[in-house]
């Protein structure tokens, strides 16, 4: 299920006038629940039957008569319209195109009602494996219905389709629905194949704003599941010189264990980039286990006096030339 697409519990929607008469298939929609009684639990499993007929009963006039059921329920007391708006569309998807159009009259005449049934639709049809049809409703939707269901979808897609969801996305023109698409995207992306996603990322232009969002994405999960190969690639791969490796690499890698994370900044071929990507994996370890990240300062052998000095005073206050000392007498340790 597109879990995203429908908010969870009870949707409290706005008070409507009294239901006209209902159609005979309503009787048993609108049959009233017994109130269950506390002795006994028998009442409370016929209120519980009682609801399940009342769903069934929508469902399946929905699936013969759309437009009528979704007229009778819209008119109901709003507690029972979010009892059954799942129900509603459960039946409509049967006609798709015909509970489409109901959805679009609907987001007209009340947005935030519409954007509630909507995206039941929209989960509906994505799940029946309408997904084209469910894209495109989400397209000619309102922004921010669109923005929710485009980004949801996409990041159902790229769970096991990455280059499909990749190609749709690329359809879209520039603007806020694309790029938060995009994030949503390479969120799902990640969380499938990181891999793949730094390898597309790693591949994109500078200026590409997409690249930073893939990278920052890709290199925080995939630390976090293949720390080994996470370090190897970024000690192979060849980025553009623009890229904030210190922010992608190190700040991502604080996952992975210090050792290996300072082991991976060692790669960078940029002194200064991997002086400030070391500088933040030192203060992170040294908030949990101090001296073994003063050890590692004192016997780092590519750092300068300087720059282990400046680690230290930057890491350890306050600073005194006693802690350079120690440092450089303490043993190796393994981290």
């Amino acid at each position: 299920m597109l879990s995203c697409l429908v908010a969870a519990g009870v949707v409290v929607l706005r008070s409507k006038a009294p239901a006209a008469a209902s159609p005979p298939v309503a009787d048993l929609v609108s049959r009233p629940q017994r109130q269950p009684v506390r002795e006994s639990g028998a009442d409370s499993i016929t209120g519980t039957t009682i609801s399940r007929e009342r769903t069934t009963g929508m469902r399946k006039w929905a699936s013969r008569a759309p437009r009528e059921a979704a007229a009778w329920l819209f008119a109901q007391s709003p507690e029972l319209e979010s009892e059954l708006a799942e129900a509603l569309w459960q039946g409509a998807v049967t006609s798709p195109a015909l509970a489409v159009s109901l959805v679009h009259e609907l987001q007209t005449t009340d947005p935030e009602r519409g954007k509630l049934h909507g995206g039941w639709l929209v989960n509906l049809l994505a799940e029946q494996g309408n997904w084209q049809i469910a894209y495109e409703m989400s397209l000619a939707s309102p922004a921010d219905a669109a923005r929710d269901w485009v980004g949801c979808l996409l990041a159902n897609r790229a769970t096991s389709d990455p280059q499909g969801a990749l190609a749709t996305w690329q359809t879209l023109p520039p603007g806020p629905l694309r790029d938060s698409a995009f994030a949503s995207l390479a969120e799902s992306w990640a969380e499938a194949s990181p891999a793949t996603l730094a390898e597309w990322a790693a591949s994109q232009p500078p200026a590409s704003p997409e690249r930073e969002v893939a990278l920052q994405r890709a290199c925080r999960l995939w630390s976090k599941q293949d720390p080994a190969a996470y370090a190897a690639w970024i000690g192979r791969v060849e980025l553009p010189e623009e890229t904030d490796l210190a922010s992608v690499a190190a700040g991502q890698s604080l996952s992975v264990t210090a050792g290996l994370a300072l082991s991976a900044m060692e790669s960078l071929p940029d002194p200064g980039e991997r002086f400030s990507a070391t500088r933040q994996i030192i203060e992170e370890w040294a908030a949990t286990e101090p001296d073994a990240a003063r050890t590692w300062i004192g016997k780092a052998t590519w750092l300068d006096e300087a720059q282990r000095a400046g680690l230290l005073r930057s890491t350890f206050k306050p600073f005194t030339p006693q802690l350079v000392e120690s440092a450089e007498t303490q043993p190796a340790s393994d981290p």
